[in-house]
């Protein structure tokens, strides 16, 4: 299949994977602590202050999200989106 086939949604799938995936380049430092801080709590190594660490659970839930926590969120679902649109477009 040629790129001149596809119509709109295709071309606009790519384009909205292609988005998401320079706003995850753009954020990759944070994108990597993300990634670390994910196998810690795998492996059972949560060192975040919580309530087992002193910390009161009233101070714990307040929590605000980290720097980039948004922008990684919203590059992950734009990669995702672009990637089904594309791919409906090719099959339909």
């Amino acid at each position: 299949m040629a790129w001149s086939n596809l119509d709109w949604v295709g071309e606009s799938g790519a384009a909205m994977c292609l988005l998401g995936a320079a706003l995850l380049w753009q954020f990759r430092g944070i994108a990597l602590d993300w990634l670390r801080e994910f196998f810690r709590i795998w492996r059972g190594e949560i060192r975040s202050g919580g309530a087992a660490d002193g910390g009161t659970p009233e101070r714990t839930a307040r929590r605000r999200l980290p720097a980039g926590a948004i922008a990684l969120a919203c590059a992950v679902v734009l990669i995702f989106l672009g990637q089904v649109l594309f791919f409906l477009d090719l099959t339909f």
